[in-house]
């Protein structure tokens, strides 16, 4: 998977706005592909979590997807690029999970 924070999504429409194309469509992505099994191990990493992946079958009528790539060249045309990588942000996001526990629950 090819994840992106919140806040770079923000970012790149803002500059999408300020270009004042219309029609237009921009990849906003990390521009770095990520393994659901390194996204599950970071995040355990930073909750401080001892919890194990359980593994499932992949339903015979689904479509498996193995990698997610974005490229990100054309949103970078407009003077975009991502700031938070997926460790900065999954540490902000735990923290505020951790501080507004009632709100997610």
């Amino acid at each position: 998977m090819d994840f992106v924070n919140v806040h770079d999504i923000v970012e790149a429409n803002y500059r999408a706005m300020l270009t004042k194309r219309v029609n237009e469509v921009y990849n906003v992505a990390s521009g770095k592909s990520t393994s659901v099994n390194d996204l599950f191990r970071l995040l355990s990493q930073i909750m401080g979590s001892k919890i194990k992946p359980v593994y499932k079958p992949f339903p015979a009528t689904g479509k498996l997807v193995i990698r997610r790539l974005a490229d990100i060249s054309k949103t970078e045309s407009i003077g975009w690029k991502p700031r938070t990588d997926l460790e900065k942000g999954l540490s902000e996001l735990a923290d505020d999970v951790k501080k507004n526990l009632a709100f997610y629950g």
